[in-house]
């Protein structure tokens, strides 16, 4: 489907036109076991962003306690220059894995997690994501 406005150009397209090629972001791992040295992905991702062209503005590794993860949605959304919050971790499937609850909590749009949200609706990894500037979720202030 193209928009009617520019001949030939999908709304996908016309967005990317428009998009910034670099963002701000704050990198967010939850995990009642991980600690600063056993985190590879969060520190994977900063690696990614940063190689991307992407700045890093601040990073957060928190237990798997919705008032945690809520601390950390609310700091990034007040943090003067960030743009986007990324979350890893805390989405397994034992009764202590909440992010995706307290997340939801604090949406204001529901949050749906699909295949396409992890792979991309171009159907990406994630590493091509963050390569790619802005595939990756951002949340509206």
């Amino acid at each position: 489907m193209t928009d009617p406005a520019v001949p030939g150009r999908s709304p996908v397209e016309e967005h990317k036109a428009h998009a910034p090629t670099r963002v701000r972001c704050v990198v967010c791992t939850v995990s009642d076991s991980k600690t600063p040295e056993t985190d590879t992905s969060g520190r994977l991702i900063r690696e990614l962003l940063v190689a991307a062209g992407h700045e890093v503005v601040g990073h957060h590794l928190v237990k798997d306690e919705p008032s945690q993860v809520h601390a950390v949605i609310h700091q990034a959304c007040a943090h003067p220059s960030a743009q986007v919050l990324i979350l890893t971790g805390g989405t397994g499937i034992a009764p202590r894995d909440q992010t995706f609850e307290a997340i939801e909590a604090k949406a204001q749009s529901p949050i749906t997690l699909n295949e396409a949200n992890l792979l991309g609706a171009d159907g990406q990894s994630i590493e091509n994501q963050l390569a790619s500037p802005l595939r990756l979720a951002a949340t509206n202030r």
